[in-house]
């Protein structure tokens, strides 16, 4: 029997319940939803719960971003915004018993995000980090660098370069993906028309679904359901070798834990993060068709998404 929290969580259209991240039962490790937040910014604005644990709201990091009103981009529906000259982030896990920690096991992270209001930046931009570089073992870091046009060496056009790594490439332990789309129609991908061929480097109205995963050994990136990029390795080390166990919180808006390293902060809008150990690929099609669909942004999503026309129901 499903709990009263699924219950409501569950939307009703034409009489059938659209799909939600809390069916993803106990593989759903956290869930965070802009609409949970409340207040303005700073010490005002409330932690942000996690409806994937069902457990007490995570704690905000050093400054906490901002709530912006409604954007009508998205359905009106609020992000969290992040500044990252202001060292703003979440802190979602734990020093101990950290729930992200899943050793050698399948993961995945699925965020609905948008660029900085007041240009693009080049800028690392963290949007996921689990783990700690300070020494070899586990880690686990998504992050995103969005360049407007004219970017010497970028070929002039608007691109997302999203990178995912797994292990410490300090440490010569580490898998990594790293690849980038053009939005001006070089690679002719969705949400090319919503910033239009002549884009100048103001805001993108598009949005930008990222995934990444891990399953069965495999990492892989995801931006609008395109997979992007390949994977490089040090010699004799894959995905399967990487052990998320640590003694250090996941964050979201920052990458991991760096001793004595610069610390790097998203800058934009994350408007949710779906953080699953079911990680196959009727999963991933699954939480991107839920995060399109909720937001408004099915269209950016790749033509052949399983939920291009549709969103997934339970």
């Amino acid at each position: 029997m499903k709990s009263g929290s699924q219950k409501r969580n569950n939307q009703i259209k034409g009489g059938f319940k659209l799909w939600n991240p809390n069916l993803l039962g106990p593989d759903c490790l956290g869930w965070f939803q802009s609409n949970t937040l409340s207040g303005a910014s700073g010490s005002t604005l409330s932690s942000w719960h996690d409806f994937g644990r069902q457990d007490a709201a995570t704690g905000a990091g050093s400054e906490a971003p901002s709530v912006t009103d409604p954007q009508t981009d998205f359905r009106f529906r609020q992000s969290t915004y992040f500044v990252s000259q202001s060292d703003q982030h979440f802190t979602v896990g734990e020093a101990e018993n950290d729930p992200f920690d899943v050793g050698t096991g399948d993961f995945m992270v699925s965020a609905m995000t948008k660029p900085p209001f007041d240009g693009l930046t080049p800028t690392i931009n963290p949007i996921f980090g689990n783990g700690s570089a300070a020494g070899a073992g586990g880690r686990f870091d998504l992050s995103c660098r969005v360049f407007c046009p004219a970017v010497v060496g970028q070929g002039g056009e608007s691109r997302v370069i999203v990178t995912t790594e797994l292990g410490h490439p300090n440490f010569n332990d580490f898998v990594k993906n790293s690849g980038g789309i053009s939005f001006n129609g070089v690679n002719d991908v969705a949400g090319a028309s919503s910033m239009g061929p002549d884009y100048e480097g103001g805001t993108i109205t598009c949005g930008i679904l990222i995934t990444a995963k891990r399953n069965s050994g495999v990492l892989t990136t995801h931006v609008n359901g395109v997979q992007i990029g390949g994977s490089t390795n040090s010699a004799g080390y894959t995905g399967s070798d990487v052990n998320l166990s640590n003694a250090f919180p996941a964050t979201i808006g920052q990458n991991t834990f760096l001793e004595g390293i610069v610390m790097y902060h998203f800058d934009g809008s994350i408007f949710e993060v779906v953080v699953s150990t079911d990680a196959d690929d009727d999963t991933q099609d699954k939480v991107e068709g839920y995060l399109a669909f909720k937001y408004g942004r099915q269209q950016d999503l790749i033509s052949t998404h399983t939920y291009k026309n549709a969103p997934p129901f339970a």
